[in-house]
C-alpha cells in the first residue's frame, strides 16, 4: 500500500464478529470495510491507478454493482477527507498563536493561591514520586498578584470579544489546598464584582477537609463549582488521601460534604482517582449513594514523565487489575438493562470512551492546526498562575517552561519556542496511524529541560489503540441502543463534567 492511500485509509482491523473496519485518523471516524472494499482499494491505489472498468475486469466478481459502489465510495471519500485536512506549516510565529488564543483560548484563569496543603496524598504530583513537578511549600499568592492576573485575563477577554462573543470567563482556585488561603478567594470575588461586569464562572478544587459550614455557605451563595477530592468508601479514600501525620481524612470530608448535599446544591462533584489496588465495584456502589456528590471526573493516577508512583506495584498487581477490569465490564454489560436505576461510574469506563470515539472526535470537531499531533492544548488555551505570578500551560506540567507573567502578560515568543520544541520531538507522530486520536499531551513528554521523543514514549501506542478500537466496536455492535441513549446521559449529568 502506498503512502497516499495510507493517509486516506489509515488503520484497518477485524472484530471477533467478523466485521471489518478502517479507522481514518484525519477525519476521526470508523468506516465499515468489506472484503470487496479492500480488493477495490488495493486496485485503485496499487502501483498503477486503475479505472472502474479495469477494476471490474481485474477482480471478475459476480456482483459488479458492489464493485461499482466501492469504487465510487472510495473516490468520494478521498474528496471528503481532503476538505477536512488540517495541518500547520511550521515554523509558527507569534501571530499564529495570538489568532488562535483570540478565537479558541482564554477558557479559564487558574490561580494557584497556595503551595501549602494539609494532606499528603499518596499519589500527589507534588510529592517525591514525581521528578519534574514542584514540591509542597508554605508560599501563598498575594492579593496584588491575584489582581494583576485577573486584570490581565479579563482585559484579554474584553479586547478579544469580537473574535469569540460567546466565550464565558472562568476563574478557578487551586493549590495545594486553596481553602488554606480562603480570605484571598473572597477578596478576588469581591474585586471582580466591584470592577467588572462580566458574568463570571468560579470553580474551586478542594480536598474537603476545611469545607466547614461557613465556607460552604459562602461558596454556594457565589455559585462556585465545588470539586471535592473524595475518593470513594472509607477504606479506599484513606488508603490514598491522608493528612500530613498519615491519618485518614474520610470522616472529616464526609462530615463537611453532608450539609451541602442536604441543601440540594447541584454544583458539587467528586474527583476520585484509582490505581491498580482500587476495587471498582466498591467505588461504583459508593458513588451511587444519595448523600455523595456525583463523579465529575474519574482519573487513573497519572503516569507523568519522571513518575515513580507505579514502581510500588508488581506485575501480579497489574494482571490482577486487568482481570478485575474485565470482570467489571462483564458485570456492567450483563446488567445494562437495569442501569437506569441509578448512576454508575462504569458508564465512564465503558460507555463514555465509546461515545467520545464514535461521536465527538470526528470531522465536526477538527484538530487545531497549531499542534496537529496528540491532544496537547495550545498554551494560552488556559492560563495557570503560580504563587509568584508566573504563567504556565496548566497545573499538570513542569514549571520549568513558563509562558509569561502577571507584569508582562503572555510571552508569545516563548510559546512559539515551546511548541516548536515539542513538535520537533514528536518524531514518531508524522507516520502514526492514530496521531489525531492520541490522548497524550505535554505532561506525558515534558521534563524540566525539554521533551522526550515520542518514539521513546509511544513505542506500543498504536498497538494498544488498535486493541482499544476492536473492543469499542465490538461493544458498539452489540449494545448500540445504549450507547446512542442521549436521554440517559442527560438525566445523569454525565456530560456535564465528564468531558475530555
Amino acid at each position: 500500500m502506498n503512502n497516499k492511500f495510507k493517509r486516506v485509509c489509515m488503520m484497518e482491523f477485524e472484530t471477533t464478529n467478523g466485521n471489518m473496519y478502517m479507522w481514518n485518523d484525519e477525519v476521526g471516524i470508523f468506516v465499515p470495510f468489506s472484503d470487496t472494499m479492500k480488493a477495490v482499494r488495493d486496485e485503485i491505489y496499487g502501483e498503477n491507478a486503475t479505472s472502474l472498468e479495469k477494476v471490474i475486469k481485474k477482480l471478475d466478481f459476480s456482483d459488479k454493482g458492489e464493485i461499482t459502489y466501492c469504487y465510487n465510495w472510495l473516490k468520494k471519500w478521498e474528496k471528503v477527507k481532503n476538505q477536512f485536512h488540517n495541518s500547520q506549516n511550521h515554523p509558527l510565529n507569534s501571530m499564529d498563536i495570538k489568532k488562535f488564543i483570540r478565537r479558541e483560548g482564554l477558557k479559564q484563569l487558574t490561580l494557584c493561591i497556595t503551595e501549602d496543603c494539609n494532606f499528603r496524598c499518596k499519589f500527589c504530583i507534588y510529592s517525591d514520586d514525581y521528578d519534574y513537578t514542584r514540591v509542597h511549600s508554605g508560599r501563598k499568592m498575594s492579593l496584588s498578584i491575584a489582581k494583576k492576573a485577573i486584570d490581565y485575563y479579563l482585559t484579554l477577554i474584553k479586547n478579544n470579544s469580537k473574535y469569540n462573543p460567546i466565550r464565558k470567563p472562568a476563574i478557578g482556585f487551586y493549590g495545594g489546598e486553596p481553602l488554606l488561603n480562603f480570605n484571598l478567594i473572597k477578596k478576588c470575588v469581591q474585586y471582580v464584582d466591584s470592577n467588572y461586569e462580566n458574568k463570571m464562572l468560579y470553580a474551586l478544587t478542594t480536598n474537603g477537609s476545611l469545607l466547614d459550614k461557613q465556607k460552604s455557605k459562602w461558596l454556594m451563595e457565589n455559585d462556585f463549582i465545588i470539586s471535592v477530592s473524595l475518593n470513594g468508601p472509607e477504606n479506599e479514600h484513606d488508603r490514598l488521601r491522608v493528612y500530613k501525620d498519615g491519618n485518614g481524612s474520610y470522616r472529616d470530608v464526609m462530615e463537611n460534604i453532608g450539609p451541602i448535599m442536604e441543601y440540594g446544591y447541584e454544583n458539587i462533584a467528586s474527583l476520585p482517582v484509582y490505581d491498580l489496588k482500587t476495587d471498582l465495584f466498591e467505588l461504583n456502589n459508593f458513588f451511587n449513594e444519595k448523600n455523595v456528590p456525583y463523579v465529575g471526573m474519574l482519573s487513573e493516577v497519572s503516569r507523568y514523565q519522571g513518575s515513580k508512583y507505579y514502581d510500588q506495584f508488581t506485575e501480579e498487581d497489574r494482571l490482577k487489575f486487568i482481570e478485575h477490569l474485565k470482570n467489571a465490564k462483564k458485570s456492567y454489560w450483563e446488567n445494562i438493562e437495569n442501569r437506569n436505576s441509578g448512576k454508575s461510574i462504569f458508564d465512564l469506563f465503558f460507555i463514555k470512551p465509546i461515545r467520545r470515539m464514535l461521536f465527538e472526535k470526528n470531522m465536526l470537531y477538527p484538530q487545531n492546526n497549531i499542534l496537529p499531533f496528540t491532544s496537547t492544548c495550545v498554551p494560552g488555551n488556559k492560563i495557570f498562575v503560580d504563587v509568584n505570578g508566573t504563567f504556565h500551560i496548566c497545573e499538570r506540567v513542569s514549571f520549568g517552561h513558563p509562558i509569561g507573567n502577571v507584569d508582562e502578560g503572555l510571552n508569545f515568543a516563548k510559546i512559539v519556542k515551546l511548541i516548536d520544541d515539542y513538535f520537533n520531538h514528536m518524531d514518531k507522530c508524522h507516520e502514526c496511524e492514530i496521531q489525531h486520536q492520541c490522548s497524550y499531551c505535554f505532561q506525558h513528554f515534558m521534563t524540566k529541560n525539554g521533551f522526550e521523543y515520542s518514539s521513546k514514549i509511544c513505542e506500543n501506542r498504536e498497538i494498544d489503540m488498535k486493541e482499544a478500537f476492536v473492543s469499542i466496536l465490538e461493544t458498539a455492535e452489540i449494545f448500540s441502543e445504549y450507547i446512542d441513549d442521549n436521554n440517559y446521559f442527560k438525566q445523569n449529568n454525565i456530560n456535564k463534567y465528564w468531558g475530555d
